[in-house]
């Protein structure tokens, strides 16, 4: 997995199981938006890390969306501090999460 592919699948984690505050999240959701990229890195099917997705894949993918909270708060602020403090509801952390696919994507254009 790279970064985009990353980002793509915790956004789906959080289209599909739903979006929370001040928890990760169980498998099924709801999901933080840390929590939906944490659930990401696990393949759910025998409990064990996915071995697609490598340590620096998770990395750019956080960095990407650090920037795009950045973006849209003009505050360099923490995935969970911005999710569950300053994230006007499931919209805006779809929004960012589009945003943070965007850039990655253009990043790699």
């Amino acid at each position: 997995m790279n970064a985009i592919e990353v980002l793509e699948a915790a956004k789906k984690k959080l289209l599909d199981g739903g979006w929370q505050r001040n928890h990760w999240g169980e498998d099924g959701g709801p999901y933080c938006s840390e929590g939906a990229l944490i659930w990401v890195q696990y393949d759910h099917r025998n409990s064990r890390r996915n071995s697609r997705l490598t340590v620096q894949a998770k990395v750019e993918a956080t960095r990407f969306l650090l920037d795009a909270i950045e973006r849209r708060t003009g505050q360099r602020l923490s995935v969970i501090s911005w999710n569950d403090r300053t994230a006007i509801g499931p919209s805006d952390v779809i929004a960012v999460f589009d945003d943070a696919i965007l850039a990655a994507k253009e990043a790699t254009a």
